[in-house]
């Protein structure tokens, strides 16, 4: 029974020295691999690195190779750009020198204004004195030799028409009858249609400021509008236009083949826009 024993206590040994020398190779094993499962993950993080640095160096590099991408080159909208490269667009020719002289070609068609059927006035300039002999060439038979027409503007002068109102007393029945159903409220001077319509024009096609709309008025006709009436009367025009621009969306609409545009406005520094849809 003792040698029994003795044998299964240095079996017993035998196998905990196994276990020892196995459990100390797994630990080194377990080291390695926690080693080697680090170095994968630096590796991984360095090749993500290297990903990002390659892929803004790939972005800095287009810039050199391949031209930027706009309204011009590309199906990027105006609206898409910056304002810087806009202006840049804008402004730049495309155009490049011929060599040519300024002016028209040989051989070019040119185009000469004809005579208008429909003059305001004439002057008819005849000479008074013979230059070979002196006489007076009253009462002479003359001859058409041409004709010039000058075009001019009309004398920019402001039109004023005084309306006076008048309360009519009935003879019979001694009735006080005025001229009018319901007396003006607002200012005893008003702009009629012309100076309005030519507002709105100047602010709505010319796109022109307030403030150079009245420094136009003031230099050219005498006339100082202020700036909140040009607004009203544009909010006027708005407001009566609008079943003409209800009638053109409709228009629109039912078409089937509709073209669409942008186009920039500049304001306070700032770049605004207005999409366009047209037939």
């Amino acid at each position: 029974m003792a040698e029994v024993l003795r044998g299964l206590s240095a079996q017993i040994e035998s196998m905990q020295k196994t276990i020892d020398s196995q459990h100390v190779t797994i630990c080194q094993i377990n080291r390695t691999s926690q080693g080697h499962l680090k170095e994968i993950r630096d590796l991984k993080r360095m090749l993500k690195k290297k990903d990002k640095e390659n892929e803004e160096l790939r972005k800095r590099l287009s810039k050199y190779e391949e031209p930027p991408k706009n309204s011009g080159n590309s199906s990027t909208p105006p609206s898409k750009e910056q304002m810087r490269d806009e202006i840049v667009r804008r402004t730049k020719s495309l155009r490049k020198p011929s060599g040519r002289k300024p002016g028209g070609q040989p051989g070019h068609d040119g185009s000469t204004l004809e005579l208008n059927d429909s003059v305001d006035n004439t002057i008819d300039k005849k000479s008074d004195i013979c230059d070979e002999c002196g006489e007076p060439l009253a009462g002479c038979d003359t001859e058409l030799d041409y004709i010039t027409q000058i075009i001019s503007l009309p004398e920019l002068k402001p039109q004023v028409t005084e309306v006076r109102h008048y309360v009519t007393i009935c003879r019979v029945c001694g009735k006080r009858v005025k001229s009018h159903f319901e007396r003006r409220r607002s200012n005893a001077v008003v702009y009629d249609a012309s100076v309005k319509g030519l507002v709105v024009y100047l602010s709505t096609v010319q796109f022109l400021p307030y403030n150079r709309i009245a420094s136009f008025f003031k230099e050219v006709f005498g006339l100082e509008i202020s700036q909140g009436s040009m607004v009203n009367w544009i909010n006027e025009a708005k407001k009566a236009a609008a079943p003409a621009i209800e009638k053109i969306k409709e228009y629109i609409m039912q078409s089937s083949v509709v073209g669409f545009d942008e186009s920039g406005c500049y304001c306070n520094k700032r770049l605004d826009w207005a999409w366009i849809a047209q037939t």
